[in-house]
């Protein structure tokens, strides 16, 4: 074969060579886009025009705390999900931003004062066709709950004075650097006989109180909802958060949920809930003390850096100082 059956000097390229390159071209684009589409809808990745607002708001009058709403499995709690996402689709479906509103989502119900619910939701706004902040979308939702004749909240009143609503800062904005140094790492430098306290502002030291002897560990069935799919089905208090029992585990699990829902690291969930419902291991000999005391298993030293390092951020300050990855046993062989 020759160089002119490959080039022809009036067209610059033959019938085939130039077939083959469209026919390149065209299954390199495709390829391309199935990558890009497949990414975002099995990957979860989030659009980058996409912005998500938190917001909170208490129910005066209408709907109730209820134990069953404490359980996110529970039919009751779905529906109620269900029904308060509905009222802010609505809301913000038929305002002036409707063309930007992408959806809103429930996160979780709360007891409030005098048993009253409170309801935690994302809102979803498409940040490319219009630039709004918080204050845009906490006037439209006052001016419905203001509204005597709002069909989007019929039935349930709500206290104006709970609104809140605020955008949802990226992992690595969550504290700026300088907040951290108001947040040691305890253990690295203890005060001796004195507990160190962290503050926004500085540290400050208090005498501990009378040492007491604390009873043995025993080991109990899982509690806490969120972690009902772990791959163990016992669990031991205090947990590795420092929780003593499920009840104050329920205060964090808005702020728990709040990460797992970032989607900070695919496995967040499952780490999350290592700490907040560990493992156990039944004793099976007496510790020095003369007592069976059953044993708390915690999670791998890298897997718990790995999750850290990419979420470690988006925990409030009390959780993440409770999280020490260093005294995590490390994995044999890694």
């Amino acid at each position: 074969m020759t160089d002119s059956d490959l080039f022809s000097r009036g067209r610059g390229c033959s019938r085939r060579w130039c077939v083959c390159l469209v026919l390149a071209v065209l299954f390199v684009s495709l390829g391309a886009a199935a990558g890009i589409y497949f990414a975002y809808q099995f990957l979860g990745l989030e659009l980058p025009h996409e912005r998500v607002f938190r917001g909170m708001f208490r129910v005066r009058s209408g709907d109730r705390w209820t134990s069953q709403l404490s359980d996110h499995t529970n039919p009751s709690y779905i529906t109620t999900a269900q029904q308060y996402a509905t009222r802010l689709d609505t809301i913000y479906g038929n305002s002036v931003f409707k063309n930007v509103f992408i959806r809103s989502e429930v996160l979780g119900l709360d007891r409030g004062a005098n048993d009253s619910l409170v309801v935690h939701f994302n809102l979803h706004i498409n940040y490319r066709r219009l630039h709004l902040d918080a204050a845009d979308l906490y006037l439209v939702i006052m001016s419905e709950i203001r509204r005597p004749d709002a069909s989007a909240l019929t039935g349930v009143s709500i206290d104006e004075d709970s609104v809140e609503i605020q955008e949802r800062t990226p992992s690595l904005e969550i504290l700026p650097p300088h907040l951290d140094d108001n947040f040691p790492n305890l253990k690295a430098a203890p005060i001796a006989g004195h507990e160190v306290t962290p503050s926004r502002n500085h540290l400050t030291t208090s005498t501990p109180p009378p040492t007491t002897t604390l009873p043995p560990r025993r080991c109990q069935a899982l509690d806490v909802t969120l972690c009902a799919n772990l791959h163990h089905n016992v669990t031991t208090y205090p947990n590795l958060l420092g929780h003593p029992d499920a009840r104050t585990v329920e205060r964090d699990i808005i702020s728990v949920r709040e990460v797992i829902d970032s989607e900070c690291h695919p496995l967040a969930q499952e780490f999350l809930c290592e700490l907040l419902q560990p493992d156990c291991r039944r004793a099976q000999s007496m510790n020095p003390s003369g007592v069976f005391e059953d044993h708390i298993i915690s999670p791998c030293r890298d897997f718990c850096e790995e999750v850290m390092s990419t979420c470690g951020r988006r925990l409030p300050p009390h959780l993440r100082l409770a999280i020490d990855c260093a005294s995590f046993p490390v994995l044999d062989g890694g």
